[in-house]
């Protein structure tokens, strides 16, 4: 007789793999393989203390659309591992620029990458089917990369001796590695959020913007433009931030379905990436206006 709980694990299994399917296409990768993976990672976690409830809340917290592809490229098909590539080639590339102290360096390590993940571990399976989803994927790629960094260093013979080396997971190096990881996982999202956000914006706000960040104006100047009082800009000017941050998170959530942690770390990086440009979000959505 079947549980509740096999049944409600298939439910959430059959769930997390049409929401794999739709991030990543189809990589035949077969429904049964897909939740037995989901399955096994609860039972090595949760042990003998597995209970319909724990069991649900950890597959609830797992990165289940990443674990969708990484169970494909472990079965192994072509499809995956070249979703795999048009994804993190460009990002393994960063992030091998982060850690490793040479360019050359960098490019043997992220040349070797792929490699790596496809071929068995010990334990005969391919090395990223050890990937169990409590991580994003981009952050276990991270680490990957950041330990063969380590490695290739300890390999070097011209090195006179591994004690005279800074230490490649220092806090700088972790913080790159996070910031390029944080960037990879949310970009898209940010900035489809920020036009989002913009469109929201009456034309008369969007010029507000405009003239105090791209121009450089100051309230005065803007107030004298706009025939209004210095206060009346120095009053609107953190309002009309206040909600383009607003709309900003609401679009996050609403639309992207990220929580609350996830809606942070946005925001972390929308305030560390300077390759946001609110100013170029302001322009495009008064395009689509006057469309």
């Amino acid at each position: 007789m079947t549980s509740p709980m096999d049944v409600s694990l298939k439910i959430l299994a059959g769930q997390a793999y049409l929401a794999g399917a739709a991030c990543h296409g189809d990589l035949d990768l077969e429904p049964e393989r897909y939740a037995g993976r989901l399955l096994s990672v609860a039972k090595k976690r949760l042990g003998a203390s597995i209970s319909p409830g724990s069991a649900l809340a950890l597959i609830n917290g797992l990165h289940t659309s990443d674990l969708y592809l990484t169970v494909a490229c472990a079965k192994p098909t072509d499809t995956a591992w070249e979703r795999f590539d048009h994804l993190y080639q460009a990002f393994i590339s960063r992030v091998a620029r982060a850690v490793c102290f040479t360019p050359d360096a960098a490019r043997d390590v992220s040349d070797s990458i792929l490699s790596r993940l496809f071929l068995p571990d010990a334990s005969g399976l391919s090395r990223i089917a050890s990937y169990e989803g409590r991580c994003s994927l981009a952050a276990w790629v991270s680490a990957v990369i950041n330990n063969n960094a380590i490695n290739a260093h300890r390999r070097c013979k011209d090195l006179e001796s591994l004690e005279s080396l800074p230490d490649i997971a220092d806090h700088a190096v972790l913080g790159k590695i996070e910031a390029v990881a944080r960037a990879h996982r949310y970009e898209s999202f940010v900035r489809d959020s920020f036009i989002g956000a913009s469109e929201s914006l009456t034309e008369r706000e969007r010029f507000v913007l405009s003239l105090r960040y791209e121009d450089g104006l100051k309230c005065v100047e803007i107030a004298g433009i706009l025939g209004v009082h210095p206060s009346t800009i120095t009053r609107r000017l953190p309002q009309i931030c206040e909600k383009l941050k607003g709309k900003t998170v609401s679009i996050l959530a609403a639309k992207h379905r990220l929580n609350s942690t996830a809606i942070e770390e946005c925001l972390d990086d929308i305030g560390e990436n300077s390759s946001y440009s609110m100013l170029a979000s302001l322009k495009v959505a008064g395009c689509r206006e006057r469309v």
